[in-house]
């Protein structure tokens, strides 16, 4: 919602709603994001086990003919789960630590 209000040109109700909820929303993506990460991650654990169950089987699909998919899903959970919440909780700070100084 904050993308398409900065989209179409409403820069003020942006700006309102980031200041509003957008904290809260940011952290909320970033522990999501990184819990889901962590949780795909830990299949690739089954690589390990001797017996072949169907998490292993399901491990070597990832790391073979899959593999392209796993890193492009990694990268973009890093870049848009991660990075971008993580950038914007530290430009609001900067932000706010400004307007404190003014």
């Amino acid at each position: 919602m904050i993308f398409l209000f900065a989209i179409a040109g409403h820069d003020q109700n942006a700006a309102l709603l980031y200041s509003q909820a957008g904290e809260l929303l940011a952290k909320t993506l970033l522990l999501g994001t990184t819990a889901k990460l962590l949780f795909e991650a830990s299949l690739l654990t089954h690589l390990m086990q001797h017996r072949n169950s169907p998490l292993k089987r399901s491990a070597r699909l990832l790391t073979g003919p899959l593999s392209g998919t796993l890193i492009v899903r990694a990268a973009t959970g890093l870049l848009g789960g991660i990075m971008m919440p993580l950038f914007l909780l530290t430009e609001n700070k900067q932000r706010s630590t400004v307007c404190r100084l003014w």
